[in-house]
């Protein structure tokens, strides 16, 4: 599987408020998780649907899912959690949410967010993954 889209300069990303992400193509964010706060969390999930045109939201924590996504139909939520133990992790794993978010992004207008509890580790190597993909 390949993506075909193009990457174009990095004038051209859409930049959020508050949520903790940064898009580092105009359709792939990677980042970390909502605030605990409620208010919050729908302020930031707000900043990611509106300013950034999110559609897809790719959480890859093992300890949490967030379940605000439940509530915003226009966003397609999958939970794939990992742990972050500096294990090796099975090609299964990354074969597995490469090919659903390259489904997602497939659709007209999608753009992804990859995401775990910091933005360090698990969101942006998914991120990466689906980059290679």
């Amino acid at each position: 599987m390949s993506s075909s889209r193009s990457i174009p300069a990095e004038s051209t990303l859409p930049h959020l408020r508050s949520a903790n992400a940064d898009f580092v193509t105009p359709y792939l964010a990677v980042g970390g998780d909502l605030p605990v706060d409620n208010d919050e969390a729908v302020r930031d999930a707000a900043d990611l649907i509106e300013l950034g045109g999110v559609t897809h939201v790719l959480d890859v924590r093992q300890e949490a899912q967030e379940d605000l996504w439940g509530f915003t139909p226009e966003v397609t939520y999958r939970w794939a959690g990992i742990d972050d133990a500096g294990q090796r992790v099975p090609d299964a794993w990354f074969e597995d949410i490469v090919g659903w978010a390259l489904d997602a992004l497939a659709q007209p207008r999608s753009r992804l967010l990859t995401h775990c509890h910091m933005g360090i580790n698990r969101g942006p190597s998914a991120g990466f993954a689906v980059l290679l993909g």
